[in-house]
């Protein structure tokens, strides 16, 4: 899968989008397989439409913060979880929909653990 992320942001990032998306395409595979009767009957979006669809649910983006560069790794589509990175101070926060940042105690290594099981649980 082609990386959407910026080339200046961080590799954590990067290593965390990349999980995000990679966790998107399996949730997309499973939805595949799960449809494939349903699809049959060409009543459905071909297989690479709901592909395409998945991979572009990806966003990362920057916005400059008083405490410096915020750094987003979320969907485009759904208010799900964004997990969020301040390269200033190292750290990572997580934010549930609608809700107040939560710092991750665990750091980079929970984003990217977050990240690899945010579609598929």
């Amino acid at each position: 899968m082609p990386d959407k992320t910026p080339t200046h942001a961080p590799s954590q990032v990067h290593a965390v989008a990349t999980a995000w998306a990679n966790s998107a395409m399996t949730a997309c595979t499973a939805i595949l397989a799960d449809e494939a009767a349903l699809r049959a009957s060409g009543n459905y979006d071909t297989d690479e439409q709901i592909r395409e669809f998945w991979r572009s649910r990806l966003f990362v983006d920057v916005d400059d913060t008083d405490d410096g560069p915020r750094w987003v790794v979320g969907d485009n589509y759904e208010r799900c979880t964004n997990l969020i990175h301040y390269p200033d101070s190292g750290e990572w926060f997580t934010m549930p929909n609608y809700g107040n940042e939560r710092r991750m105690r665990g750091g980079f290594v929970e984003a990217l653990a977050t990240a690899q099981i945010i579609w598929t649980g």
